[in-house]
């Protein structure tokens, strides 16, 4: 082959990888943790000739190439873009560095910058194919304990622990020209309030029920808060603020609302804790966690305590047959409304359900 045409030839497959390699990139656009590459070639030396002016006593060279070929790729390391996903359970990286990852079943070790990870059954972060994310255990200061490397778990639930208070975020949409409503505060008149919150809360039992929270201006920078809700399902809404921890309360077709009095400093902007009514300054404590206020709402303990039955036990005595032997609290056994107790099964028709 001439040398020429060997030359042009590597020059097509030198383009041909770059175009191999440029639309790899291109297709992995949208790959998380997805490094691009970039090719290297290098220039092929075919011949040098060096020889010497006899007339100018200089040195001369003739060089020419054979084409080129490729080198390598390179490894691009720039950041990409964040972009919230709404998954907890998606990382990211900033600047340089790997997520760890252990093999489960043979122990080997890989390193990938995609941080899209999940929870397994078992509580522990893997990748969709299994691999598990590793990292090092802290205690509750967040000092790191141990020295090897370990899977991670997440524990997805924490035990409750019942609570008389609501932590609430300080409002930040109550208008400070809003209106005073002049009739008295009532649920059902969405003119006696001027603004309504929903949120969930929990009794013993785990049952949710709806919180209602009515914020119905006061005075300038003061608005009474009222929280309602109908926990025991007989249709009224009750009281959620003790009597005890009430700044006031308002009377309304014979049912008394209590509220509590928030205020707000008219400078800072911030809940004013010197109250002037003592049980509202102690169910209001303030807390800055960040940039943001919160108040605590000082309710009953609970909306569906826990309760102890008293009384005499009672005995069922059965008859052979699995038939009630006697009345138990004016129970007989009539048109069987009494499961059978006994060893053996329900023989009278009569009484079987």
């Amino acid at each position: 082959m001439l040398r020429s045409f060997f030359n042009a030839v590597t020059g097509m497959d030198a383009s041909r990888f770059w175009i191999d390699v440029t639309s790899d990139n291109l297709a992995n656009v949208n790959t998380v943790g997805f490094k691009a590459n970039r090719p290297l070639f290098q220039d092929v030396i075919s011949s040098v000739t060096i020889g010497l002016n006899v007339v100018t006593g200089t040195l001369k060279s003739t060089t020419y190439g054979a084409g080129v070929i490729v080198d390598s790729t390179q490894k691009i390391w720039a950041i990409g873009n964040f972009k919230q996903t709404g998954i907890n359970t998606d990382l990211s990286i900033q600047g340089r560095g790997l997520f760890i990852l252990k093999d489960p079943i043979t122990g080997a070790t890989f390193y990938t910058r995609d941080g899209q990870f999940r929870l397994s059954r078992d509580g522990y972060m893997v990748t969709s194919g299994g691999l598990y994310l590793q990292g090092f255990r802290l205690n509750d200061k967040g000092e790191v304990v141990g020295t090897g490397l370990e899977n991670i778990y997440v524990q997805q639930q924490l035990p409750p622990s019942a609570t008389g208070q609501i932590s609430y975020l300080q409002p930040t949409n109550l208008n400070a020209d809003a209106l005073i409503p002049t009739a008295s505060f009532d649920p059902n008149d969405t003119t006696s309030y001027n603004y309504k919150y929903s949120i969930t809360i929990y009794d013993t039992l785990g049952n949710s029920y709806q919180a209602d929270v009515y914020f119905k201006k006061d005075s300038a920078n003061a608005w009474r808060v009222f929280v309602l809700s109908d926990y025991d399902g007989d249709g009224n809404l009750e009281n959620l603020i003790s009597d005890s921890y009430r700044a006031g309360f308002e009377t309304t077709g014979g049912n008394t609302y209590n509220y509590q009095l928030l205020v707000f400093d008219s400078v800072t902007g911030k809940i004013d804790q010197s109250q002037t009514q003592a049980s509202n300054s102690a169910a209001f404590n303030t807390a800055t966690i960040g940039n943001k206020n919160y108040f605590f709402l000082q309710l009953f303990d609970s909306a569906n305590p826990p309760s102890d039955v008293t009384g005499a036990p009672q005995t069922l005595d059965t008859a052979s047959g699995g038939q009630l032997g006697d009345t138990v609290e004016g129970l007989t056994t009539t048109r069987g409304m009494i499961f059978s107790i006994g060893d053996e099964p329900v023989s009278d028709t009569e009484n079987v359900i």
